[in-house]
Parts: C-alpha cells; sequence; structure tokens
C-alpha cells in the first residue's frame, strides 16, 4: 500500500475513533443529568412496609416461635438450662412482637376508616370480619396507654341521669356502655356485631324513628369521611331538647370554631366544652327546634376535622 493511501487509512480510523469517543463522551453526560428512574432501596421497603406493615412482624413471629420449638428438644441434658433461659427469652420476644402486630394492624385498618365512608368501611368489614376484630383488639391496647378512658368517661356521667332516658350510642365497638351503665334502653350501633348488644348498620342510617332518643352518644366516632351525615342521623333521631354528647381526640380539630358552627347549623346549642387532659375533648350539646341548614352538605369535612394518620415504622 502507497504512503498516500496509508495516509488517508490511518485518518479515517481516526475521525472514526473521534466520532465513537464523542458519542461516548454524550452518553456519559446524558446519564449524568437523567435521573434514575428506579426508587432507592430504602425508600422501596418503606413503600412495601406502608402497603402491609404487618408482613415483617409476622415473619419473626414465625421465626421465633420455630426456633422456640426446636429448644424443646435439647440434645443433652447438660444444655436443658441454657435451653430453658433461651426459651423464657424467645416467649419474652414472641409477646413483645406479637403486641407490636397488634398496633400495626390496628394503625393500618384506623387509618381506613377514617379516610373511606361508613358504607365502604360497613363493606370492608362484611368482606373481612377479621379486620374488625383486629381493630378492636388494637384499640383496646390502645385504651391502655391513654390519660384518659372516654368510655368510662360516659358510663359514669350516665350514671347521674335518669335510668328510663333512651339513649343511642352511635359507633359503640363492643357495646361496654350498654353493659355498664344503667338506662334500661341504650341502642348500640357499629358496623359489626362483637355481641348480642350490637345492632349492625352505617351510623349515617340507623334504625330509629324520629324523635325517639333522649341522650345520643358518639365516642371517637366521628371517623369516616361522611362524618356530616351521622350528626345529621343524630338529630333526626333525637327528640327536641335530647343530649348530644361527643368525645374526640382534640389533635382532630383543625380549629373549635368551625366545628362548633357546624353543629348551630345543624340545630344544636353547645352546652359546655371540657378538656380533661388537652388529649381528648368533650362537647355537650342539646337539640334546639330549628331544622338542620341545607348549605351543610357543601361543608368539606376535612374543612371541620382532620383524619388520624400515622407516621411510617
Amino acid at each position: 500500500m502507497s504512503n498516500g493511501a496509508s495516509s488517508v487509512s490511518n485518518n479515517n480510523t481516526s475521525a472514526a475513533n473521534n466520532q465513537r469517543q464523542q458519542k461516548a463522551k454524550k452518553y456519559r453526560h446524558a446519564k449524568k443529568k437523567q435521573p434514575h428512574k428506579m426508587k432507592p432501596h430504602g425508600e422501596r421497603k418503606s413503600q412495601q412496609q406502608q402497603h402491609n406493615p404487618s408482613k415483617q412482624l409476622e415473619k419473626q413471629i414465625k421465626a421465633q416461635k420455630k426456633q422456640q420449638q426446636s429448644n424443646k428438644s435439647p440434645s443433652a441434658s447438660s444444655s436443658s438450662q441454657a435451653n430453658g433461659r433461651t426459651s423464657s427469652s424467645s416467649s419474652s420476644l414472641i409477646s413483645t412482637l406479637s403486641k407490636k402486630l397488634v398496633g400495626a394492624k390496628f394503625r393500618m385498618i384506623n387509618e381506613q376508616l377514617y379516610t373511606t365512608t361508613g358504607a365502604k368501611a360497613k363493606e370492608m368489614f362484611e368482606k373481612n370480619p377479621e379486620l374488625y376484630h383486629d381493630y378492636h383488639d388494637g384499640f383496646r391496647s390502645s385504651i391502655e396507654q391513654w390519660p384518659f378512658d372516654p368510655v368510662s368517661n360516659l358510663v359514669s356521667w350516665l350514671k347521674n341521669k335518669p335510668k328510663k332516658l333512651v339513649v343511642a350510642d352511635f359507633g359503640c365497638g363492643d357495646a361496654r356502655i350498654a353493659k355498664e351503665a344503667k338506662q334500661t334502653t341504650i341502642h348500640s350501633f357499629d358496623l359489626v356485631a362483637s355481641n348480642e348488644r350490637v345492632t349492625v348498620c352505617d351510623i349515617a342510617h340507623v334504625p330509629l324513628p324520629d324523635d325517639s332518643v333522649d341522650i345520643g352518644l358518639f365516642s371517637l366516632s366521628l371517623m369516616g369521611t361522611n362524618f356530616i351525615d351521622y350528626l345529621k342521623e343524630a338529630h333526626r333521631v333525637l327528640k327536641k331538647g335530647a343530649i348530644l354528647k361527643i368525645v374526640e381526640l382534640e389533635s382532630r380539630f383543625v380549629r373549635f370554631e368551625p366545628f362548633k358552627k357546624l353543629l348551630q347549623k345543624l340545630g344544636f346549642d353547645l352546652q359546655s366544652q371540657l378538656n380533661p387532659d388537652h388529649y381528648f375533648v368533650i362537647f355537650e350539646y342539646r337539640k334546639n327546634e330549628n331544622r338542620p341548614s341545607l348549605d351543610v352538605d357543601k361543608i368539606d369535612p376535612l374543612s371541620i376535622m382532620k383524619p388520624c394518620l400515622y407516621k411510617n415504622r
């Protein structure tokens, strides 16, 4: 090959190499600028736990129980004492994990109840009745840690009221009030019947006639996105001059004034407001002669009360 041909060939090779290097440089530069579509491992993990927060706890409990079973058959008598200590430690860990599991399930279900309507919550429990029992197991566990027990407070308050008064407990849970209060007629309503005292219904539509109740109770049960419908239903069944008692978490209120104005528009007069521990708030209202205002249907419930939402753990 001549020197001229060789020179042309070398020039072509050099140009091709330069082009490849430029393309590679552009690719690396573009790759640096382009955001990674795959989410970081930590973020993916937290989202999975949020989707099913009890899954990891269930796995840990199963693993501990399996370990506990293997410790029950020691290979030598000299190791029985050590295995006994291991078994005791394992039992303690299983108990701790089980309590955490109850809490995790409670928080998950509680968020769903606060962010859906009563009708959809009823449908959810009808499809999965075990969720209702998981929820109330967690609720009872939570009460033990609270500085104030709303149900016990209402039972004590009812002791000072005549026995003949008709009571309606909206969102009664396991109907403790019907069990412990002295009143002869206590209607207990909830989405699932945990015992024979409970009438199953969406509390936006209870099976009672108009003007038939002397005392209406809401103990932490204004939790659906349509809680205004629950209050309208209470107004329907309460007699004129009847008492409406509401116990709620203070942290749920954006401000108290919008809630008070809502109740006023619904036909209730405020009698008292108590904050026994700055954790809960207790309202007492009396039904007046006014009909509920039509514009309450235009009110955004979230502008009145916030749902209970939990941080990822």
